[in-house]
């Protein structure tokens, strides 16, 4: 479903090479209306792609940027932001729909409850590092959140985004640090966990991956997808083969809009490590259906063909 070049999408593509496509994706709101405020969307810059624009009635256009290998290329990992609904890290693709959740009303918010007791000049700062980081500016972000949290100390959000801008400039150990000081400054809120847990996994600690991972599911009375995601990867490279098919499979009951493809992905690998060919080949192609694709659709599509054949790839 793609759409056709916009005027502003035409002067981008007079600045610059083309490297790709562009598609166009939807973004709704729970209640199934469309988002009445642009939100905050950033793409992760491990895969290059571009937001083109974003409407009131839920569309988002955006452009592939290394695609040269495969131009047909329609995926793009981002993280949203809307105000008074869930952070969301999601892979936007051709024609899908994005669902966007609101804030639990009780426990486990992923808005801080500390945001209420910030003076303006802190709030004045962690907004111009919010849109710095909308513009993947990331060493002006990490000064507008120092100048908020040095204002008001328990800005658990500040933080929070001070660790995502800091591990975006090479810097975890220092983006640890942040996160936790988010962590400990508002302890319901789960933004910092989600991160902690992720960048606990990047770092090849599956047990404090599973540690922050049951932690924030403590918190919160509707349980992500992700989280659940996040535990069963570190139990699987821990070899906890039960404890990692619980978790993935619990990922995959969750996640009613398919944000989280990859629990398929893990599940399969999990079930071959059973001897469940079968279960694995379906997972296989649960995954392709939801992500047709992903970056490892051609090697999947082997696996898949060999599991069907009998006959285990070498």
């Amino acid at each position: 479903m793609l759409r056709p070049p916009s005027i502003l999408s035409l002067a981008l593509l007079a600045a610059a090479p083309v490297l790709g496509q562009e598609f166009l994706a939807k973004i709704l709101l729970e209640d199934g209306t469309p988002m009445q405020a642009n939100p905050l969307i950033l793409p992760n810059p491990a895969d290059a792609c571009q937001i083109i624009n974003s409407f009131s009635n839920g569309n988002v256009v955006y452009r592939t940027r290394a695609a040269l290998n495969d131009p047909q290329r329609d995926y793009c990992p981002v993280m949203i932001r809307l105000a008074g609904y869930q952070k969301t890290d999601v892979i936007l693709r051709d024609g899908k729909t994005v669902v966007l959740k609101r804030v639990n009303s009780g426990g486990g918010a992923t808005v801080s409850a500390a945001t209420l007791d910030a003076p303006k000049p802190a709030v004045k700062a962690y907004e111009a590092g919010v849109a710095r980081m909308n513009k993947q500016q990331w060493a002006e972000a990490q000064q507008k959140f120092e100048a908020a949290v040095a204002i008001y100390p328990k800005y658990a959000p500040a933080w929070s985004d001070l660790g995502e801008v800091l591990n975006q400039q090479g810097k975890p150990q220092e983006a640890r640090a942040a996160f936790e000081r988010a962590r400990t400054t508002d302890a319901q809120f789960l933004k910092p966990y989600l991160e902690l847990a992720k960048l606990n996994l990047m770092e090849n600690r599956p047990q404090d991956a599973i540690d922050v991972s049951t932690a924030a599911l403590e918190k919160t009375p509707s349980p992500l997808p992700i989280l659940h995601f996040y535990a069963a990867f570190g139990h699987f490279n821990l070899r906890r083969w039960e404890l990692a098919e619980r978790a993935a499979r619990q990922a995959i009951e969750l996640d009613a809009n398919h944000q989280v493809p990859r629990a398929h992905h893990l599940l399969a690998r999990i079930l071959l490590t059973k001897g469940d060919r079968p279960g694995a080949a379906e997972q296989f192609r649960l995954y392709l259906e939801h992500w047709p694709k992903a970056p490892d659709a051609a090697e999947v599509k082997r696996s898949i063909a060999d599991l069907g054949s009998g006959s285990p790839r070498r």
